[in-house]
């Protein structure tokens, strides 16, 4: 009878290492492609891939960033805000999430948050990758300011209103 040979323990601990991995890899791969799609696509059809991608992909923090701000600009700001969190969380030095975060607070009247947000973001802009983001530097200057002088102005009222 002939002897038949089976993998041995490393092997199959190696295969099935690798195989999530590699599965990951394919998600987001094809979660790369839907956000490309998504980039030249109607609002309705651009919510409904970057959706697919974030399925996909759960940490793709391009597809997290393009659906924040979707839904910011669709007034839906504490969803915004958990995506541009997430993104932060995930990917502490993707700029583009401090500003989103810093504005959709700054709409939500969180001035304190808004300019630490903004504070980051102006951080960042020297990190390798980050400066084709200094093209903003001066606006984000800007907001950083307007937050601090909404958080004097509430400092001052608080005053007058113990005396």
């Amino acid at each position: 009878m002939k002897k038949q040979h089976f993998p041995n323990a490393r092997f199959i601990v190696l295969a099935l290492l690798i195989v999530p991995v590699m599965s990951w890899a394919t998600d987001c791969q094809w979660a790369n492609k839907l956000y490309n799609e998504s980039q030249n696509a109607s609002s309705a059809q651009k919510s409904d891939l970057l959706n697919q991608a974030i399925r996909l992909c759960p940490n793709h923090v391009q597809a997290l960033n393009n659906r924040a701000n979707l839904k910011e600009n669709a007034g839906h700001f504490y969803d915004a805000q958990k995506d541009y969190r997430r993104i932060i969380k995930t990917n502490p030095n993707f700029v583009p999430a401090y500003a989103g975060l810093g504005d959709v607070l700054m709409k939500q009247q969180d001035y304190s948050g808004a300019a630490e947000a903004f504070q980051n973001f102006l951080s960042l802009l020297n990190k390798p990758g980050n400066h084709k983001f200094q093209r903003h530097a001066t606006h984000y200057k800007a907001r950083l300011e307007e937050a601090r002088d909404h958080l004097s102005s509430i400092e001052k009222m608080v005053v007058e209103l113990s005396k």
